[in-house]
């Protein structure tokens, strides 16, 4: 396999720019084949899928992820007059969908696990809302 040439920095008229000459790159290692990036992708995605399931067996990383794509504001409207607020809650919701994906293609199991613990703490902050605000006996 042929030598990599090197990167010549050179101005408009073709001479080479002593200031940019410390940035010349030469390199031996031979080209990676197509199929060779590809086989390191994929190898690099079930690491990070990999590494995503070991941290969401953690209850606590769990409720910290459902807060944080509550957060987003995935689940509300983004729509606002103001383009540049509905751009911001568009890019937050963006990324709470982002969030989503990566925990439903690690771990289904998680998911489900979360959406049901959030369930159950929106049934029971709706049930203490419905009791009203604890109110305490004068004492005599």
């Amino acid at each position: 396999m042929p030598r990599k040439r090197p990167y010549r920095p050179v101005s408009r008229e073709g001479v080479l720019d002593p200031a940019l000459e410390s940035q010349l790159v030469v390199t031996d290692a031979p080209e990676e084949t197509r199929e060779e990036r590809e086989e390191r992708a994929v190898f690099e995605r079930f690491k990070e899928l990999d590494d995503l399931r070991a941290i969401l067996v953690d209850e606590r990383v769990r409720h910290f992820l459902w807060r944080m794509i509550a957060r987003t504001g995935m689940f509300a409207e983004t729509f606002t007059p103001n383009a540049s607020v509905h751009s911001y809650n568009a890019g937050r919701a963006s990324v709470g969908r982002m969030m989503w994906g990566e925990i439903e293609e690690a771990s289904h199991d998680a998911l489900l696990q979360m959406l049901s613990a959030g369930r159950a703490q929106r049934l029971e902050q709706s049930a203490e809302a419905q009791r009203g605000p604890i109110r305490s006996e004068p004492e005599s």
